[in-house]
């Protein structure tokens, strides 16, 4: 009940929440699409690829990976280099199945679906025009931390090896299972540059949020005050709040303005300030269970059979873990059986397993 009444703190109030108008939940969705006027530039991120790309250029084999914690903005940056950089024809984006896969033949189906193409990982990559690039998101859904987990990450390797002087590749992962694969696989030794996705200045989600804000035609309303009588001493004091509380992640940035709203108009939306609750409680977690989230940390996604797989533990024994997280409201399940870690209560969890020393 405790970590229920702890998730419930960070959930916007269900009632709010559905009043607020669909476009603007979207618009405040760290996962979708968004104009590119509504973007916030990365320019020291953007300088080491576009150094990156002029030693490929020169003949340099490798790829560009791109790391981050989730909702750092590696998806985003992915896509504005790749489209920025090359030919919108010439960009092929590489998603896992839903569930992850460690399957090559997957990893090649999905390479023919948006490269065209028949035969195999050659044929592919031969017909491929030059200055094209290939995007692999998420690399951690490529990959399952057991024995015999890492055949696709050995498979993209040997791409890069093999046609990195002709093809550029971008690869973005979640920083916690970069760590780990670096370790497993020699990722740095086949690239051309790292670049960590820092967080945003206090300046720089400020202007994420009220960018997409304004765009939307509803009127900000902080304190009794609607936006355009808001001091801007009191702007900035907000948005060095929701610095605070999201430690400049982009991603918990926008998910913690939709928790905060506390009335929606047909005109209109009313915001507060975040507040961080304490979190004790999730230091008092069994071992097992932090164990059981550091795996959704790495992996992002995971379903019962994955975490068997991982894990080696019985069906029942894993459904039970499924169920008790579940019903604790750290997992949800967006798609039918298959979980991720919620989006408000990840940054607190990451934070207790790092302390913890479990990832």
């Amino acid at each position: 009940k405790q970590v229920l009444d702890l998730v419930d703190k960070l959930l916007p109030e269900l009632k709010v929440y559905n009043s607020i108008p669909v476009f603007y939940r979207n618009l405040m969705s760290s996962t979708s699409k968004i104009n590119e006027e509504l973007m916030v530039p990365r320019i020291n991120e953007m300088k080491i690829i576009k150094e990156a790309l002029k030693r490929h250029k020169a003949g340099l084999g490798g790829a560009v990976i791109l790391k981050g914690v989730h909702g750092a903005g590696k998806t985003v940056l992915s896509r504005y280099a790749a489209t920025h950089l090359f030919k919108k024809t010439n960009v092929f984006w590489i998603d896992a199945p839903e569930n992850g896969s460690t399957n090559t033949e997957d990893l090649l189906a999905e390479l023919k679906k948006q490269a065209g193409g028949f035969g195999d990982f050659s044929s592919v990559l031969n017909n491929m025009p030059y200055e094209s690039v290939v995007v692999f998101n998420d690399l951690e859904l490529w990959w399952e931390r057991r024995p015999g987990g890492g055949e696709v990450i050995n498979k993209v390797l040997e791409l890069i090896r093999m046609y990195g002087s002709k093809v550029f590749f971008i690869l973005n992962c979640n920083v916690h299972a970069f760590n780990l694969l670096s370790q497993l696989f020699p990722l740095e030794d086949n690239s051309l540059a790292v670049v960590d996705c820092q967080p945003f200045t206090s300046n720089q989600l400020q202007q994420l949020i009220m960018s997409r804000h304004k765009s939307s035609s509803l009127t900000l309303v902080y304190k009794g005050k609607s936006e355009e009588s808001i001091p801007q001493l009191s702007y900035s004091m907000l948005f060095n709040t929701y610095f605070n509380f999201s430690q400049g992640i982009p991603g918990v940035a926008l998910n913690t303005w939709k928790a905060n709203i506390t009335e929606a108009k047909q005109d209109s939306l009313r915001i507060k300030k975040p507040r961080k609750p304490g979190f004790e409680i999730l230091y008092s977690l069994q071992h097992d269970w932090l164990v059981i989230i550091a795996l959704f940390i790495q992996h992002k996604k995971m379903d019962i059979e994955k975490l068997m797989r991982i894990t080696g533990l019985e069906n029942e024994t894993c459904e039970n873990y499924l169920f008790k997280l579940k019903n604790a409201g750290l997992i949800v399940s967006k798609q039918k059986d298959v979980f991720t870690i919620g989006r408000n209560i990840e940054p607190l969890l990451v934070e207790v397993c790092i302390e913890k020393g479990i990832i």
